[in-house]
């Protein structure tokens, strides 16, 4: 295949990759080195391009992608990329795609979780490098997550239970200040 980025411009991927001898894939690192030049590209048109066009199913393979994604972006390029992530979650958090997604909302409710996962992950990555990055970030990220907390029925889907969870946790964890202690005072914004 043809790289999209590298450092001598568009080559040819080539037996110079690092290759894991014992299964003949390429490494981690020689992963690492392809998709953190090619992140925003990736990010564009495997998880966000078309969005409101797929199913919940494909919603939940693009944000799971995503998420195996951030494994290869450096912390410090992480900040760069907050409103890209920030649109993907908060796509994911919106409402069933269509009325026969509606059908399978339990693939909305495992959407909900790996979408706040993600987020979570991201926001780790970012507070190791920028943490008030994150807390300028803040009120936008209580708003993304605001519709698991918008429920008042009770029957809500055990995905959409644990996406709740998560989401508490990250929010406790930022106003803990284990994320930086940069960012509690942001909370007294919100």
């Amino acid at each position: 295949g043809v790289l999209l980025k590298s450092d001598s411009g568009s080559t040819p991927a080539s037996k110079h990759d690092s290759i894991d001898s014992a299964s003949g894939l390429p490494s981690i690192k020689s992963a690492a080195s392809w998709v953190a030049p090619n992140f925003m590209y990736l990010l564009v048109n495997i998880v966000l391009y078309k969005w409101h066009t797929k199913s919940n199913r494909e919603r939940f393979q693009s944000i799971k992608c995503l998420k195996e994604m951030l494994r290869f972006l450096p912390s410090q390029d992480s900040p760069r990329y907050m409103p890209q992530i920030m649109s993907a979650v908060n796509n994911a958090m919106t409402s069933p795609s269509s009325p026969s997604d509606l059908l399978d909302s339990d693939y909305f409710s495992k959407l909900c979780l790996v979408a706040v996962t993600t987020l979570f992950d991201f926001i780790k990555i970012v507070t190791s490098h920028d943490s008030t990055e994150v807390g300028e970030n803040l009120v936008s990220i209580v708003v993304t997550l605001y519709p698991l907390f918008d429920t008042t029925d009770d029957s809500t889907f055990r995905g959409q239970r644990f996406a709740k969870e998560k989401a508490a946790e990250m929010l406790e964890w930022l106003a803990s200040g284990k994320g930086g202690d940069k960012l509690p005072p942001y909370f007294n914004e919100i």
